[in-house]
């Protein structure tokens, strides 16, 4: 069984999922641009039955592509952003892969790829 154990900059907030990611994508969306302060965000999807939550986040709902809500979860002390859930797929959590420790997050696709500056393009992945 795998086990990835995630948590915030200041440690306050962790997070364990005992199971391998679904799909692992690269997001160049404005929203995820903006909401990471940086090019793109690293998204890893999982099921949510093989997930326990952290215990003191806030959230920030927004908008998704799909025009349906994202649940997005943060340390209120740090300031991490942790995971998000998109109403659109109830059952699963997308965990923010620079929160992982031991993750070896290997980007499956690009989304959004139509909005990347280019000096961030990703091009090529490893399956």
């Amino acid at each position: 069984m795998t086990k990835l154990v995630g948590k915030c900059h200041c440690g306050r907030n962790k997070f364990t999922v005992t199971t391998k990611p679904e799909f692992q994508f690269i997001c160049y969306c404005n929203d995820c641009r903006a909401l990471n302060s940086a090019g793109h965000l690293c998204g890893m999807l999982f099921d949510k039955e093989q997930w326990s939550d952290a215990k003191e986040t806030q959230t920030y709902t927004y908008k998704g592509g799909s025009g349906n809500s994202i649940i997005m979860h943060f340390c209120p002390i740090c300031a991490t952003h942790l995971y998000a859930y998109p109403t659109e797929h109830k059952d699963k959590v997308v965990i923010r892969a620079n929160t992982l420790e031991n993750s070896d997050f290997n980007p499956q696709q690009s989304i959004f790829s139509e909005s990347a500056f280019s000096w961030d393009k990703i091009e090529s992945y490893q399956t």
